[in-house]
């Protein structure tokens, strides 16, 4: 079936099974991106088989520890979320056979609104395929995920700075813990390895740590629903738009693509926005359906 989605009467197939068991090359993941949504856009950009999955969880660091349980020392993650890192508490490195920290040295600012653009996300995946053409690559851009920097932007939710923030922090004090031994750090102490971070320039300046973007419901509330639905929806297509203009060049390495995500989002439903991570699937199954879209490539060729 092409172009259209796939239906059936058995239950949401589960997609951390599909990863783990599907044959794909290129995994491309669209941060907080519900199936609903991408429904109803998708066809605008692209062409393929369409299913709806069950995310095994409602928010990034749950879904990474549900999916990626065991070695992927053949496969490479791009990253455009600071929860993916080589750095922190959970060494991704340790798991995949390379990630890219494009959520450090690709963050940029759109109109003012600090972000991940979709572009920065398709060069470090085009330049790895050419690197390491046998290896597959996951691509994971911010986008839809707010902040919203499509043609109806709105610098709405900070979680994504503090991540980037916390992430450095955590990373640097990590790479000091390892060479300083323990004696010497019980009299060194914690506030002095915190001020080593901020004289490296680790940390983000006060000033624009303190422009921190107003969380979901605010938004709803300051400038209506029907507005931060557009939003999410122009940011959606700005990332569509991207993956799509590098397909191209994607499938000159690659036969089999695949689109999906991490979780989805919620706009005030039942009393709840954006992805509380303990939220559940009977009461919230928006967070939870997400898509599958396996790419035709042969719009391509």
């Amino acid at each position: 079936m092409v172009g259209s989605e796939k239906m059936n009467k058995e239950a949401v197939p589960r997609q951390e099974k599909l990863i783990k068991e599907r044959d794909w090359d290129i995994l491309i993941i669209l941060d907080a991106c519900r199936y609903d949504v991408f429904l109803s856009i998708y066809e605008e950009f692209l062409k393929g088989d369409l299913t709806r999955v069950k995310s095994p969880a409602a928010a990034t660091e749950p879904w990474l520890n549900s999916v990626f349980e065991n070695n992927y020392s053949d496969t490479i993650y791009v990253s455009g979320n600071p929860h993916v890192s080589q750095i922190g508490k959970k060494n991704f490195r340790k798991i995949f056979f390379k990630v890219e920290d494009v959520w450090d040295y690709g963050w940029e600012k759109i109109n003012g609104i600090p972000t991940v653009p979709p572009q920065n996300i398709s060069q470090k995946l085009i330049e790895n395929l050419v690197k390491f053409p046998e290896k597959k690559i996951i691509a994971h851009y911010m986008q839809p995920h707010a902040p919203y920097v499509g043609n109806e932007k709105l610098a709405l939710g900070g979680s994504q700075q503090w991540l980037r923030k916390r992430a450095k922090e955590e990373g640097i004090l990590g790479i000091l813990n390892s060479k300083i031994p323990k004696k010497a750090k019980n009299i060194i102490g914690s506030s002095l390895l915190g001020k080593a971070i901020d004289r490296i320039g680790i940390k983000m300046s006060k000033n624009e740590w303190n422009k921190d973007p107003i969380g979901m419901k605010d938004a709803i509330d300051r400038y209506g629903l029907n507005k931060v639905k557009r939003a999410y929806q122009e940011n959606l297509k700005l990332v569509l738009n991207d993956v799509k203009s590098n397909l191209e060049k994607v499938l000159r390495f690659k036969e089999k693509v695949v689109i999906s995500s991490d979780h989805g989002d919620l706009f005030g439903e039942k009393g709840l926005y954006g992805h509380p991570k303990d939220s559940g699937y009977n009461q919230h199954p928006e967070l939870y359906h997400v898509p599958w879209l396996e790419v035709e490539n042969d719009e391509f060729r």
